[in-house]
């Protein structure tokens, strides 16, 4: 579960992550996170879902980076994602 304080902790290791990155690209960046705090905050119990779902692809598969693309796909946050980017 996303509580207040899980939520404040990962917003503030993003922002610390995206300040490492190339100042062209840190506003985008931080764009982006926004927008998905902005879905977890909306929607905490998908969420929830995508992280039990990725979990359990991780341990079948022990990749993550295949996991991941797996979920999405089988999950409604892709519509989620799509429909926050064009409103």
């Amino acid at each position: 579960m996303f509580g207040k304080l899980k939520s404040f902790a990962a917003k503030k290791l993003i922002e610390q992550q995206i300040k490492k990155l190339p100042p062209q690209q840190q506003a985008a960046a931080l764009q982006q996170a926004e927008m998905i705090f902005a879905l977890m905050e909306k929607n905490p119990k998908l969420f929830e879902q995508i992280t039990k779902e990725i979990e359990a692809e991780v341990k079948k598969a022990s990749r993550s980076a295949r996991s991941t693309p797996k979920v999405r796909k089988r999950t409604s946050w892709h519509d989620g994602w799509s429909s926050s980017k064009a409103g």
